[in-house]
């Protein structure tokens, strides 16, 4: 058991995985949790007979005697487990086979589920920053490079990474912040720190190194398939009202090879805006 303050929430994990021992250690604080997050571990998971309330390639979702019942389902089709959501709490329900990797991306789901119920807050899938006193976000499907563009600003700038892949957003007093959080992709780069977001930085690949101001519009569309959009945590209104103030955050895209010469085109524009 652990007890965490991650995005200005307390909570208290009892996890059962190294994967999220070694995760947790960041974020420890001597508070106890306002909210419990557990795992365990069962012989065979047990599936609701009633109607999903909610139904998408990855997770179904039913509403049970004032529980929130998620069974999650990787990309074939084959089951992780399940969350059973209550007002503080949230129990995870694996069987032992990779229970790290499984563990690890329910207690996610688990996770935001109160931190977007409970803050101003939104998802979004993107590699984050500090450079100078600005909050960078390099966005990109997977596969296209935010990761291996942030390492190359490691590399060649030293700048501070925050999250790899997850990135929280949080809305305090009219001002966007980037928070750390353990989720943080397949290479575990995070760092418990906040900073104000002031950039979105959209990569597309390219044989030469640009960098190409957008408009609003086209910076909403760009934005979208990139946000966490779970409906089941979190109102529409909510949603639209963080979208809408997500586009007032300056957003270009960057056309790059891999390359310190797109670091340093980037690096140029930033400085500038």
């Amino acid at each position: 058991m652990i007890n965490c303050c991650i995005a200005n929430l307390n909570f208290t994990f009892c996890y059962v995985s190294k994967l999220m021992h070694h995760q947790l250690q960041k974020y420890i604080t001597s508070e106890k949790g306002d909210i419990i997050i557990s795992t365990e571990i069962v012989d065979n998971l047990d599936f609701p007979k009633e109607e999903a309330k909610y139904h998408s390639k990855y997770y179904d979702i039913y509403e049970i005697n004032n529980e929130i019942i998620q069974v999650q389902k990787f990309e074939d089709g084959s089951f992780i487990g399940i969350i059973i959501y209550r007002i503080n709490s949230a129990t995870i329900l694996l069987t032992k086979e990779n229970l790290g990797q499984k563990e690890y991306v329910l207690s996610e789901y688990a996770f935001m589920y109160f931190i977007l119920n409970k803050q101003d807050a939104i998802l979004i899938h993107s590699s984050s920053f500090k450079y100078l006193d600005k909050g960078i976000l390099l966005i990109a499907s997977s596969g296209v490079g935010k990761s291996t563009h942030a390492r190359l600003w490691k590399e060649h700038v030293g700048i501070e990474q925050i999250n790899d892949d997850k990135n929280i957003i949080i809305n305090e007093n009219n001002t966007l912040y980037i928070y750390g959080n353990p989720w943080s992709g397949k290479y575990l780069i995070d760092e418990n720190k906040k900073i104000k977001l002031t950039n979105f930085v959209f990569i597309h690949r390219s044989e030469n190194n640009s960098v190409k101001n957008i408009t609003k519009k086209e910076e909403f569309l760009l934005l979208i398939p990139h946000i966490t959009n779970s409906s089941f945590m979190y109102s529409r209104e909510k949603w639209n009202n963080m979208t809408n103030k997500l586009i007032e955050i300056n957003g270009c895209i960057l056309n790059c090879n891999i390359s310190y010469d797109a670091v340093d085109k980037l690096k140029e524009y930033l400085e500038a805006n």
